[in-house]
């Protein structure tokens, strides 16, 4: 975590459209794996601690969780604009997030359940350095400007797939999701993600995303940018959309979809 190695991030290497499905596919799994080790190391860091610590930390990480989403909606609720939306697209953003919210907010309960290691926090593209000590060895996967705290590992791995989402186009999003997903479980001993939990993380980080672009309006475009901001929107109109279903059928709205199927 603290050792300078050369190299560049993800989204300077994700860039050019040149790059293979199969060494994207690669990237995603030994970013799966340097994600499994960091999380296999706070496992036995965060239940050396005892239960009682643990379930404190549980309740904290739920509120930190909380907190994001009714700051992140509040701000979309006032905003003006929404990166270069055009106003149809911010009066949707609007009301989408307001479908999700309180959906997000019941997970309370599950985000403490899966307070388990400690976690990155910020993963996104940004901030993984791919390094290659030789030309014919595997890629090691550098985090830097991490936000250590004790949370779900499932988290980080949902951050790094709506990063994905975000800036990959198809079919090199589904090789790096599908390459991050089979090395972290691997690493975990083939452990799968509860999809209640990891859909609303990823519904709370394209939440998140609209309002950074409400709150900051940043003027670059590349490789993240107000152009892509459409597909957080998708996502979480289809989410919505099945958790009007799940009401209805009195279901959760993801029990027809896996966390990878969700994505638009």
């Amino acid at each position: 975590m603290f050792e300078y190695l050369p190299g560049s991030d993800l989204n300077q290497s994700m860039a050019a459209e040149c790059v293979s499905e199969r060494s994207v596919y690669q990237v995603g799994h030994a970013c799966g794996t340097a994600v499994a080790r960091l999380h296999l190391a706070g496992m036995s860091v965060v239940q050396a601690k005892g239960s009682a610590v643990l379930r404190q930390a549980g309740r904290l990480w739920s509120a930190r969780l909380l907190a994001q989403s009714d700051k992140a909606a509040s701000l979309l609720a006032a905003a003006g604009s929404v990166g270069d939306f055009e106003s149809e697209a911010v009066e949707r953003a609007k009301r989408v997030v307001e479908a999700v919210r309180s959906w997000i907010e019941d997970g309370s309960a599950r985000f403490a359940a899966g307070c388990s290691t400690v976690v990155h926090g910020d993963l996104h593209g940004g901030n993984v350095v791919i390094h290659r000590p030789s030309s014919s060895s595997e890629p090691a996967m550098v985090f830097i400007d991490e936000q250590l705290t004790t949370g779900d590992g499932w988290f980080d791995v949902a951050s790094l797939s709506s990063w994905a989402f975000e800036v990959l186009a198809e079919p090199r999003r589904a090789a790096y999701v599908t390459g991050l997903f089979d090395g972290y479980t691997a690493m975990l001993g083939g452990t799968a993600p509860a999809n209640r939990v990891i859909i609303r993380y990823l519904a709370l980080l394209s939440v998140c995303r609209l309002a950074y672009f409400a709150r900051n309006r940043p003027q670059w475009q590349s490789p993240h940018g107000p152009g892509l901001l459409h597909r957080h929107l998708i996502l979480l109109e289809r989410i919505a959309k099945h958790r009007a279903a799940g009401r209805s059928n009195c279901e959760e709205p993801d029990s027809d979809l896996t966390w990878k199927e969700v994505f638009p």
